[in-house]
């Protein structure tokens, strides 16, 4: 059946993750169709296409994504590239404004705090 390719708008562009469309378009054998950046899952109509897929390939942009939860929720298999190819890709996504690594809710710039 179909799959959907889910995968932040910041990576639509990215090398690494065109490259890996490409592949996973080239050997699944059904359609492989894009979550698309304007989606709503309190939407009836939204999660009936969702549905439609036989399973979710997820590229999360950072660590912790609610998407994913929601996925799991609906009870769609989810597929996550490994943590090896998670970890190459995770420090070359840029934001948009400026060339800093995207950390997501993460920020880098807040200083370590250990709890003793």
């Amino acid at each position: 059946g179909k799959l959907l390719l889910a995968r932040n708008f910041l990576l639509m562009h990215d090398p690494t993750c065109v490259a890996f469309d490409e592949a996973l378009r080239s050997v699944w054998p059904h359609p492989v169709h894009d979550l698309g950046t304007h989606w709503d899952f309190s939407q009836e109509v939204h999660i009936q296409a969702l549905l439609q897929h036989r399973a979710v390939v997820f590229i999360p942009e950072h660590p912790y994504k609610n998407v994913f939860n929601d996925f799991y929720a609906v009870g769609l298999p989810i597929f996550v590239p490994s943590i090896r190819f998670l970890a190459r890709l995770w420090p070359q996504v840029q934001h948009i404004d400026s060339n800093d690594t995207y950390d997501g809710w993460f920020d880098r710039r807040i200083p370590k705090v250990h709890l003793e």
